[in-house]
């Protein structure tokens, strides 16, 4: 009593705290309000025991059905977290924690039963549905976990020796109807015999639970090594794109600064010039004047090919004038001598 009320205040703090409440699903949620529900009765069921007004099966239904919420929100927890290799050791670490619930109940009611040197008919039914309960707990976290996670489980009952095949001998036992007083055990045996197996059930899940630990942070590890990486290489791409978007852009400004110069260049000296020239009376020869450029394939280098035809057909077309012009006035010159 007096740990549990010691442990009780950060236990419900934990419980209570922003982080869990923001963290857990709807139904974890209610689980967990349940569950503190049931701590703070805890005042109200030991009054009631200190008092008789309950049978001994009604205490430990009463006291065990704690256990049973926070066994419903691991696995309700287990349902919400990314499918990988460690859920399901996880669910065989929980089936070990059920198995040592199972034989604390079993210790407690057995413990009853020596101390009254009587086993009632529900006595011998509940005894037996534990026993069993326990055994398949056991069966399934035996089957579900992996040889290493099981080894690491087995290395920390190794102290306990024979102790687990004393535990099915009693059991089995109790399960044939032997009365008390003939079962292969009395109470100081009993307390030894159980209460070493739960402190050794209880190294095993923590270590169990501290190798899955190890394994979930290597595989987050790992995940976010990948998302680096990922990352990395999604930045290499994007600085690639922009480097190569960069030149081509300033590939293409280039090619259009330079068709822009020989419009200008047109427009503004080689047009005047010429014209200038034919007027003077000199022979201009087209293809020195508007030399074919350097065009490429693409819709700029089309671009450039129509504007060379238009230099062209500019300068051809002064220079065809200024040849009419010439014949106009020679058609005058020698019509004046005539």
């Amino acid at each position: 009593v007096a740990a549990t009320n010691k442990a009780k205040p950060a236990f419900t703090a934990a419980m209570t705290s922003e982080a869990t409440v923001k963290t857990e699903t709807a139904d974890a949620a209610k689980i967990v309000h349940g569950i503190v529900t049931g701590m703070n009765q805890l005042p109200k069921l030991r009054a009631a025991v200190q008092a008789r007004a309950l049978n001994p099966i009604d205490a430990l239904n009463f006291y065990s059905s704690g256990f049973g919420q926070q066994v419903k929100l691991f696995l309700t927890q287990t349902e919400s977290v990314v499918t990988n290799d460690q859920q399901s050791q996880a669910i065989g670490l929980i089936a070990t924690v059920q198995a040592r619930e199972q034989l604390a109940q079993e210790h407690a009611l057995l413990a009853g039963m020596l101390a009254g040197h009587r086993m009632t008919q529900k006595d011998h039914l509940a005894f037996t549905n534990m026993a069993a309960t326990r055994q398949a707990d056991m069966a399934y976290a035996n089957y579900i976990l992996t040889p290493a996670y099981l080894a690491t489980y087995n290395a920390k009952l190794a102290g306990s020796g024979t102790m687990t095949q004393d535990l099915a001998g009693i059991e089995q036992a109790i399960v044939a109807g032997t009365p008390v007083a003939k079962l292969p055990v009395n109470q100081a045996q009993w307390q030894h015999l159980a209460g070493t197996l739960l402190q050794d059930e209880f190294n095993g899940g923590v270590a169990v639970a501290n190798a899955i630990l190890v394994a979930d942070h290597r595989i987050s590890h790992a995940a976010w090594t990948k998302v680096a990486v990922t990352g990395g290489i999604g930045l290499i791409g994007l600085l690639l794109t922009i480097t190569v978007t960069i030149l081509v852009a300033r590939s293409i400004i280039r090619r259009l600064g330079g068709l822009e110069r020989n419009a200008l260049q047109l427009a503004e000296n080689q047009l005047p010039d010429v014209v200038g020239r034919l007027r003077r009376g000199e022979n201009v020869d087209v293809n020195a004047e508007a030399p074919a450029l350097r065009i490429g394939r693409d819709e700029i280098g089309r671009v450039r090919q129509a504007f060379d035809l238009v230099r062209q057909t500019a300068i051809r077309a002064a220079v065809d004038e200024a040849r009419l012009r010439q014949g106009l006035n020679d058609v005058f010159r020698s019509l004046a001598r005539r």
